[in-house]
């Protein structure tokens, strides 16, 4: 497990040496920085023939081996940095970083080694288990940035493996220094009714197998986070992660015409 780690921590420290800047000093605006908007690190985990466990190498590659891991994980930063707020920008970068993983990349990998030492030894085939994390920016405006985390992995395995794609946080930023924003802000009501207040809007599209009552409205509520809200162009999202109300994701969206006496006006967009 150290060795592993220490592996990522070198790699992702070479990574950052060679694009990332902190916003203590940030680049001019004029400087080229195409690492800037759209950070990206990758690792290949393989196991050469006959390996119990597998190796790392920093990077795929066909050296006849079979990769049985293949993890990816992009983050951006706002598109208009270079002509606006180029220290927000950074200083937003600088967290979206430093938050490192939301998963645990080791279990993962022992996963799929186990599952390639079971596929030697049974001689079934074997497919590589892609898993990524990325975060996105959902929406830009003068007065927030909010950029929305989620993990992308595969949910069965070894045989009719299918991929799942779930939230794991959004996150609030101030356009004019970078600082991050505590959700409740945004809107007009205290945090604590926010779940009552959305669950009577969404009482009307719950799935016809799914009853509609105090017991739904409890789990509502059980498993409601501000952290699973994150706007768009369209609207405020309402996710929930995979392995809360459902096995899956469960996406509930809210127009803003709907949201009126609930979310701040600054915070919708024009």
């Amino acid at each position: 497990m150290k060795k592993l780690c220490l592996l990522l921590s070198l790699l992702f420290m070479c990574l950052l040496a060679s694009g990332c800047q902190t916003g203590s000093d940030p680049l001019p605006p004029e400087t080229e920085y195409p690492l800037f908007s759209s950070y990206s690190e990758q690792a290949s985990f393989r196991a050469p023939d006959g390996a119990r466990m597998p190796s790392y190498q920093p990077f795929a590659g066909d050296r006849g081996e079979t990769e049985i891991l293949s993890f990816s994980r992009t983050y951006p930063a706002p598109s208009g940095w270079r002509d606006e707020q180029p220290a927000a920008a950074y200083a937003v970068c600088d967290q979206l970083w430093y938050q490192g993983l939301a998963l645990d990349l080791e279990d993962w990998v022992d996963t799929a080694a186990a599952d390639w030492a079971d596929a030697q030894a049974t001689g079934r085939s074997f497919a590589c288990y892609p898993v990524e994390q990325s975060t996105d920016c959902t929406l830009e405006t003068d007065r927030l940035w909010n950029f929305v985390t989620r993990l992308a992995y595969p949910a069965e395995y070894p045989f009719d493996r299918v991929m799942v794609e779930t939230i794991v946080r959004s996150q609030f930023f101030d356009p004019a220094d970078g600082a991050e924003l505590d959700p409740a802000e945004l809107f007009l009501i205290p945090e604590a009714d926010l779940p009552h207040a959305l669950y009577t809007l969404t009482a009307d599209t719950w799935p016809e197998n799914t009853e509609v009552s105090t017991s739904a409205e409890a789990d509502f509520a059980r498993w409601f986070s501000t952290e699973y809200l994150y706007l768009d162009e369209d609207g405020l999202m309402l996710e929930f992660p995979a392995g809360t109300l459902e096995d899956n994701a469960w996406l509930f969206p809210f127009s803003y015409q709907e949201l009126d006496g609930i979310l701040q006006p600054w915070a919708m967009p024009e």
